[in-house]
């Protein structure tokens, strides 16, 4: 499984071949009541490859 990381707002993903880090503009899949799931496609080292990144809404965002 890919690993992915948000910092400062923009998502991260890392490479499971080479194990570099590089920034993926995702797109939100789906929410619920408590999270966001959003979705990146990016290529490294030659293969296609998916980040998932699954964000906690804040309390503000909770209706």
């Amino acid at each position: 499984m890919t690993q992915g990381r948000v910092v400062e707002d923009r998502f991260w993903a890392q490479c499971r071949e080479c194990g570099t880090w590089r920034e993926v503009f995702p797109e939100s899949c789906q929410a619920d009541a408590y999270f966001e799931y959003w979705r990146a496609d990016f290529a490294c080292c030659g293969r296609e490859q998916i980040g998932w990144f699954t964000i906690e809404k804040v309390d503000d965002d909770v209706h």
